[in-house]
């Protein structure tokens, strides 16, 4: 006889009237979310063996008690995305949104739809966004930087394009001239984790947003001594910011 299982916080006792008039064998699973320690759980139990199930989650509780009150408390939104990160990227984050809204009075928090969060003035002004990105479950640090092939020719105008940047916890590793979306540039790790007959025949790599593969993060080190602080970074495009405006 086919089988299903039936999952909810609780259940009625209609729940169990039509369990007994179906054909199928049906199993009825509570669903808590339980805390040990610092970690957090999803349990599942069995509602006629009690036999439970665990299921980690991964979520780090957040701690705001560090942020400005010169500056707005963090939308709910940001909030929500910063549960799946570390402590390190949760505080990175944050200090780099109230280093960003510090800077000047002009520049604003504007959320557009559910997974983008931009910094500026407007969208012709930008300084920084945060991107959520489903696949990762985390959000992604944009920054509106030189773009890698401007610095490779000193004679010519740096030309500031967005910039997404790749974190090992609170350090900055690569960076990749990415004009919109996540774009389709990947770590050589991530290329390595796709099956060979999954991936572009030809992994072009360049200084420009053509190629499929960041620039390391030292390309910046002529600019500034540290290139692989976040917070050396954000000084960077504001100044470049401030220029613009």
């Amino acid at each position: 006889m086919p089988t299903a299982a039936s999952y909810a916080p609780s259940f009625h006792r209609h729940n169990l009237i039509d369990r007994k008039h179906t054909k199928l064998i049906v199993d009825f699973l509570q669903v808590t979310i339980a805390q040990i320690n610092q970690n957090f759980y999803l349990q599942l139990q069995d509602t006629d063996t009690n036999q439970t199930w665990s299921i980690p989650i991964t979520y780090q509780e957040l701690d705001i008690s560090t942020v400005s009150s010169n500056i707005p408390e963090p939308p709910q939104l940001l909030l929500d995305w910063l549960g799946a990160c570390t402590g390190e990227e949760q505080q990175a984050i944050l200090k780099l949104r109230e280093k960003v809204l510090g800077f000047d009075g002009r520049i604003k928090e504007e959320i557009e739809g559910r997974n983008t969060i931009r910094y500026g003035r407007g969208k012709a002004k930008p300084v920084a966004e945060l991107c959520y990105q489903r696949k990762i479950n985390e959000p992604v640090i944009f920054l509106w930087l030189a773009t890698p092939s401007s610095l490779l020719f000193t004679q010519r105008r740096q030309v500031i394009g967005r910039m997404r940047l790749w974190m090992d916890g609170s350090v900055v590793t690569y960076a990749g001239h990415v004009p919109e979306g996540f774009g389709r540039m990947r770590l050589e790790s991530e290329w390595d984790a796709i099956p060979r007959e999954k991936r572009p025949r030809n992994l072009y790599w360049s200084l420009s947003y053509k190629s499929f593969s960041p620039v390391v993060i030292n390309t910046y080190k002529e600019l500034i001594p540290n290139p692989d602080s976040l917070e050396s970074l954000a000084d960077l495009s504001l100044g470049k910011w401030l220029a613009r405006i």
